[in-house]
């Protein structure tokens, strides 16, 4: 918050929060009068949000500065309307921090601006390739395994037995080889070499399922080869997560925010507002 103003800080709290919810100015203002009996006109309102605006970006710099030098940060973003406009809000978050930039691109103007050069943790949107060289790229396993168990527990009445006892099967075996790999991490063996081994345990599975008839197990053998040899960094470097859950959850506000004003469904139309919604926590 401002530090200087004719305001005190709990109202010009109150005023950023009924902002954040996109409360209109002149809304804002009567909730105001409403709660402490103080009038304040809409221009204020806006005098106070522009306030908060600056203050909160050199907190925000400070932030983005602080995990653009850890040793490993999980990103994430969703798709959101904002002003009409279909935009993509980008989480990084390391350490407890996190930082959010809006964009209408996904993920690629945070990416540019930061220039990461720790180990990332990411799901498997192409965008995130640029962390592959060196071997200092995570893919979450949680997307992994998630898709692979749906593979077989989906409600198909046409899915042949034969064919669910395979898709388990295949899900067993990426199990096994990520509690292993957890195992491998756990017991402090960290290394180069403990990586390799495990990218050819990896490597050898799908093998199994190379050539198959089931197309949507084969697409998804297809992914996990493609983005191989980033599964088991949390094996070579000490204090790597293996899934990105911790920037999903950083992200769960918004989502849950979204489902709520129905924004997936009622398209550009959805929500109109000026603004954006660059944050930081």
């Amino acid at each position: 918050l401002p530090r200087n103003g004719s305001y005190g800080k709990t109202m010009v709290g109150l005023v950023g929060e009924l902002h954040a919810a996109k409360v209109t100015k002149r809304g804002i203002a009567k909730v105001v009068k409403s709660i402490t009996g103080d009038h304040i006109a809409p221009s204020t309102v806006n005098n106070m949000i522009a306030r908060i605006s600056d203050a909160e970006h050199s907190c925000a710099m400070e932030i983005r500065e602080t995990i653009a030098k850890s040793a490993s940060a999980g990103f994430d973003g969703m798709m959101h309307i904002d002003n009409g406009m279909r935009m993509w809000l980008t989480v990084v978050q390391s350490g407890g921090m996190c930082y959010f930039e809006a964009s209408n691109s996904r993920a690629t103007r945070l990416l540019d601006g930061m220039d990461y050069k720790g180990i990332a943790i990411t799901d498997m949107y192409p965008g995130y390739k640029r962390f592959d060289a060196d071997g200092l790229h995570q893919y979450c396993w949680a997307h992994v395994l998630r898709y692979a168990l749906h593979l077989f527990e989906k409600d198909d009445p046409t899915l042949a037995d034969a064919w669910r006892s395979r898709r388990r099967k295949y899900w067993e075996d990426l199990m096994w080889l990520f509690e292993l790999g957890k195992t491998v991490s756990e017991s402090g063996a960290h290394s180069k070499t403990q990586r390799e081994w495990l990218d050819g345990e990896l490597a050898t599975v799908l093998g199994r399922y190379d050539t198959t008839d089931d197309a949507d197990l084969e697409k998804h053998v297809r992914m996990v080869e493609r983005h191989l040899h980033g599964m088991f960094a949390f094996v070579e470097y000490p204090g790597v997560e293996p899934t990105n859950n911790a920037s999903e959850g950083a992200l769960r506000y918004y989502v849950v925010f979204r489902k709520i004003i129905g924004q997936t469904r009622g398209g550009p139309t959805a929500m109109r507002r000026p603004g954006d919604l660059s944050a930081a926590s």
